[in-house]
């Protein structure tokens, strides 16, 4: 299994609005796209059909970290400078596979270096009970092969 030294966080960034950001879901994101959707599961199941409207929101979810106004006294965000609307004026049809990508990996977010994993890792958000897999690292034979070395020289 990883150890947390072994956990990396590689920024996701893009331009976008003439302005370099970085996507990342945090809890705060998840429980922006729970507003939103119902429930993140319904996000990604959204955002799987190809619905422009939900890659928009969740894009936004992704950037809102960095756009939030917070209240002084309550220390929560009482909005945030940036709407879903903003981040769809910022994107081009012809940045949508780009887009697409960037969100998969950034959901994905901290992975453990490959050489460390011994089994396919499953990043999962529990809510009520309801286990939702949000992000699924496969290992390739090769990387198995290399893992199951690793392993047997550590054991």
């Amino acid at each position: 299994m990883a150890q947390v030294k072994d956990v990396r966080r590689i920024p996701v960034t893009i331009e976008l609005g003439g302005k370099k950001r970085t996507i990342k879901y945090d809890l705060n994101a998840f429980a922006e796209l729970e507003l939103r959707f119902g429930s993140v599961q319904k996000a990604m199941e959204s955002l799987e059909t190809g619905s422009m409207k939900s890659v928009r929101t969740v894009l936004w979810a992704g950037l809102i970290h960095e756009e939030a106004i917070i209240d002084e006294i309550l220390g929560e965000p009482t909005g945030y400078k940036i709407t879903p609307f903003d981040v769809g004026g910022w994107v081009e049809p012809s940045m949508m596979q780009e887009i697409s990508n960037k969100i998969a990996q950034a959901v994905q977010g901290d992975l453990p270096e490959v050489a460390a994993a011994t089994a396919p890792i499953n990043t999962t958000v529990a809510k009520e009970g309801e286990v939702i897999e949000m992000a699924k690292v496969v290992l390739t034979p090769e990387e198995e092969a290399q893992a199951k070395a690793e392993e047997e020289k550590n054991a």
